[in-house]
């Protein structure tokens, strides 16, 4: 159905629909109108907007937009035509006009809680969650039986990480409509952030049991199977997920994870290319061909780095078999990681922005090498390819000469923004105070790589906890990452959290200890993967949701067995 006939059925369906929902504006609030007994002229309306409908048909929905002003601008203040004008923009995308004028019908019928349902609906639209939230709840306490209302709230409530009211007004929903799949979806998904997976999961077998083809369903079900580790019976899942929406990109990553952690490398990498898609990002293209594998001897490759730092760390090896084969190699990277990848002896050039002075043959996404080379734990290049300025390196050695214990560089939180969007079993920060047992092990010394965030844990640790930072002109003067790296090869050991510090670490060849959640992010779920990716990094891996002083304790008895035998 093209535009126009679309705009003409929704006019018609309001012009249609005016007499009924006039009736049950009036049925269901005394309203000011019928307080100043203002008379209204149904046909008289009716005639206006059978008039906009015709203009409408012409193409001019602009015009149909004045003809409810020129209702307005002559007091027949009415509310459903501030509704309609109101869903009208709401078409067009003119959020704020609609919301004002949805605002407009409130207070005609200040107790009519559809016109806060769509007033919340919009506001939604322009990001306006708490406010979103406060028309939600006064739908709901206006009708508190309304399954629709309460569903809703549930779900910005559970958008807002407001889970336990989420799981309330979800409740509630379920109770008035039992029979309605999707309020056991948004319940599952609820639970899912409370990490109660296993009562997520039941949620979402209901789910599909009432409504087979809610692929959003399948695609949970195998989303909460992953997190388990039961890959195998995931992929069910995302199979019939897919079958329902083949573009459905969460799924593809979901399969992705569940490949990967079966050991099916080659497909794993393709399901991974739908990653853009799942951010809702579009990926760099130019004129060229994207390379695809094929002979790059003689030709230059634009390789196009990640925006997190630990990805591009991690990739970057790629360029080592790039370079023996004969390619000259340009880095597009973000202006901060210029002065450290400018030190990698395998990228010739390195740019901030890519324009027509750039000669290039083709270019390619450096997150999509491993598909590219096929990668697998047998083939994988994992040696050293990042490096430390030397004369940076002799002036931390300098600086730490003194210190004659076996010292150990810390990193334990993440970025919360990136963070909190995981699931619960997978956030990756430490506190830091959980590590505070290391600094009972005699002869050892603690350097902090902690940067930006969690820097105000150093304030909250015991006194005996001894851990040495540096000045502000850390990694600023000389960029950053330089300090750091230099740091990095003058110590014995880094204990870090999975942040871009543990990629760092274990590129220059260093050794890393890298503390895991329960549920690591899909590049760390198969064993012999993680191994190949890294040979200097050991993975220390909570063995139950939350339980980082496990973590600690492994660690430490470990590093107690190291300290002994020097």
């Amino acid at each position: 159905m093209n535009k126009k006939m679309y705009t003409k059925y929704v006019i018609l369906a309001a012009v249609i629909a005016i007499l009924f929902i006039t009736t049950r504006l009036y049925k269901e609030s005394p309203t000011k109108e019928r307080e100043q007994k203002i008379a209204i002229n149904f046909d008289y309306i009716n005639e206006k907007l059978q008039h906009a409908q015709k203009i409408i048909d012409s193409g001019n929905i602009d015009e149909a937009i004045n003809i409810h002003v020129e209702l307005l601008d002559q007091k027949k203040r009415f509310s459903i035509v501030h509704l309609n004008l109101g869903k009208i923009l709401y078409k067009k995308k003119e959020y704020e006009q609609a919301v004002n004028q949805f605002k407009k019908a409130i207070e005609l019928t200040p107790n009519n809680p559809k016109l806060y349902f769509v007033t919340g609906l919009t506001l939604e639209k322009m990001a306006k969650e708490n406010e979103a939230i406060k028309h939600f709840k006064k739908a709901v306490e206006i009708n508190p039986n309304h399954p629709d209302y309460n569903l809703q709230l549930g779900r910005s409530l559970y958008n807002n990480k407001l889970l336990g009211e989420a799981e309330k007004y979800t409740k509630k929903a379920q109770e008035l409509s039992p029979n309605n799949a999707k309020t056991y979806l948004t319940l599952g998904n609820i639970y899912n952030r409370m990490a109660r997976v296993d009562e997520s999961i039941e949620q979402y077998k209901k789910a599909m049991e009432l409504d087979p083809n809610l692929a959003e369903s399948h695609y949970n079900m195998g989303y909460s199977l992953n997190l388990k580790n039961k890959f195998q019976e995931a992929l069910a899942y995302f199979d019939k997920a897919l079958e329902l929406n083949p573009k459905y990109s969460d799924v593809h990553l979901g399969l992705a994870q569940s490949k990967l952690g079966l050991g099916n490398f080659e497909e794993c990498w393709d399901e991974f290319e739908w990653r853009w898609s799942s951010m809702g990002l579009e990926p760099e293209k130019y004129i060229h061909t994207m390379w695809n594998g094929s002979d790059i001897k003689n030709k230059t490759v634009l390789m196009l780095s990640e925006p997190c730092a630990g990805d591009t760390f991690q990739f970057l090896r790629y360029a080592v078999p790039m370079k023996k084969s004969g390619a000259k190699i340009i880095l597009k990277a973000p202006k901060y990681l210029v002065p450290l990848l400018s030190l990698c002896p395998y990228i010739d050039q390195i740019v901030t922005s890519v324009d027509d002075s750039i000669k290039r043959d083709t270019y390619v996404q450096i997150s999509s090498l491993p598909r590219i080379f096929k990668t697998t734990p047998q083939n994988l290049y994992n040696q050293p390819y990042l490096y430390a300025d030397p004369k940076l390196v002799e002036f931390w050695k300098s600086k730490l000469e003194k210190d004659k214990n076996f010292k150990i560089g810390l990193c334990w939180d993440t970025n919360p923004e990136h963070d909190q969007k995981n699931h619960p079993w997978s956030q990756r920060s430490v506190p830091l105070k959980t590590l505070e047992k290391l600094s009972k092990i005699k002869g050892v010394s603690f350097y902090n790589l902690q940067k930006i965030t969690g820097l105000d844990q150093l304030k909250n640790i015991s006194k005996d906890f001894v851990v040495h930072t540096f000045g502000p002109d850390f990694d600023e003067s000389h960029g950053r990452f330089m300090d750091t790296a230099a740091l990095i090869k003058n110590l014995d050991l880094v204990i870090t959290a999975d942040t871009s510090i543990a990629h760092l670490v274990a590129a220059i060849g260093k050794p890393a200890w890298v503390m895991f959640p329960y549920k690591p992010e899909s590049r760390w779920c198969h064993k012999a993967m993680t191994a190949a990716w890294y040979p200097t990094m050991k993975m220390f891996k909570s063995p139950k949701p939350f339980d980082w002083d496990s973590v600690v304790t492994e660690m430490a008895n470990e590093l107690k067995t190291i300290t002994q035998n020097l």
